[in-house]
């Protein structure tokens, strides 16, 4: 007998909503350290862009579970590319569109942006360009991601999957080893898709397996890689530090999976009324939008009053006023722009009766 996996699941809106947060907490942290309890935040807020493996990790499970679930479907890859682009595109033109021609950034091969090639662009600068556009990098890895991994899919036999989405994880990460032991830049280990595969591949894996695997399993795989991504972090929290680049984005993906599986299990697990709490679920709603915007927010409210922000208290009400407001930003672009296009999924569903159900 079958069951599939459950079409949405709210707690997995609450791990969007801390990813992003995340993400938020570690590019608003642009004060100036003064004194101990600055030290304490500001290096707390440095570990905040391991929200974007956070990202990864449920790109990969969520995608992957709504390919299984419909991989038998007439239009599969017609109805899974069209609501990728109704949910991606409207809201990612309308933001380049600001980007380049209202508030213009000056930035090197500009048809990267627009052609979600900005991570391979970054890759062979070896650094940033832009705080505002340089972010959709991410982007671009799960866009690229989405246009390979549907065809492997339909191309794989469903319990062969699994081994395809591990052989990847270990192909990425032995490929990043290599790029650090051949002196390469370290943006490539950072940005590239196939240095960051392990975190998709891990969220693809769990996908395959989430009905097999106990929760006393999930359980011990999280709490054992929370210790061990602890260490790391405590050693060094340098998103481009060679720790990181070699096995601690793998490190940050095995943990994510881990946390994701046990929130989708029915059985108790102490951190689901953190993800169930409304705030975190109202930012995951909202994540796409803040994600785009957060940075313009960011840097304007900075430059409005630089002295301004300085001193431990200051620094939180900074920190809580980034995310607040572009959660506000994001909620009016959401309501006003985005929700329109989103409507239209509905024309390229695949019927609940030709779906294939993942295997209890």
């Amino acid at each position: 007998m079958t069951r599939s996996q459950p079409a949405h699941e709210p707690l997995l809106d609450g791990v969007r909503g801390l990813a992003i947060l995340l993400v938020i907490f570690f590019h608003s942290s642009l004060i100036p350290v003064k004194n101990s309890m600055d030290k304490i935040l500001h290096g707390a807020a440095l570990g905040g862009w391991a929200g974007v493996d956070l990202f990864f990790v449920l790109s990969g499970f969520l995608i992957t579970g709504i390919l299984l679930r419909t991989k038998e479907a007439p239009n599969f890859f017609f109805n899974f590319y069209m609501r990728r682009t109704l949910r991606i595109l409207p809201l990612y033109y309308l933001f380049l569109i600001l980007a380049f021609y209202v508030v213009p950034q000056t930035v090197q091969f500009g048809f990267t942006y627009w052609t979600f090639l900005s991570n391979i662009l970054l890759g062979r600068l070896g650094q940033f360009q832009s705080p505002v556009l340089d972010i959709t990098w991410s982007l671009a890895v799960e866009e690229q991601f989405y246009l390979l991994w549907p065809l492997v899919v339909w191309a794989t036999k469903r319990e062969k999957l699994e081994k395809v989405a591990a052989l990847l994880f270990f192909l990425s990460l032995g490929t990043r080893l290599g790029l650090f032991l051949s002196g390469s830049n370290a943006m490539k280990n950072y940005v590239l898709l196939i240095c960051r595969m392990d975190s998709l591949c891990a969220g693809a894996w769990l996908a395959c397996r989430i009905q097999t695997l106990s929760p006393g399993f999930l359980r011990k795989i999280f709490f054992s890689f929370l210790g061990i991504v602890a260490v790391i972090f405590a050693m060094d929290v340098g998103v481009l530090s060679p720790i990181m680049r070699t096995v601690g984005y793998s490190a940050n993906a095995v943990l994510a999976a881990s946390l994701i599986g046990c929130l989708c299990k029915p059985e108790p697990f102490f951190l689901k009324s953190l993800f169930g709490s409304k705030f975190l679920r109202l930012c995951g709603k909202y994540s796409f939008g803040m994600y785009l915007f957060h940075m313009p927010l960011i840097h304007w409210m900075y430059s409005q009053g630089q002295t301004f922000w300085m001193g431990f208290p200051i620094q939180v009400l900074f920190h809580v006023l980034s995310a607040l407001g572009t959660l506000l930003v994001a909620m009016l672009f959401y309501h006003g722009y985005e929700k329109h296009f989103l409507r239209l999924k509905k024309y390229f569903e695949n019927q609940p009766e030709l779906v294939t159900a993942l295997a209890s």
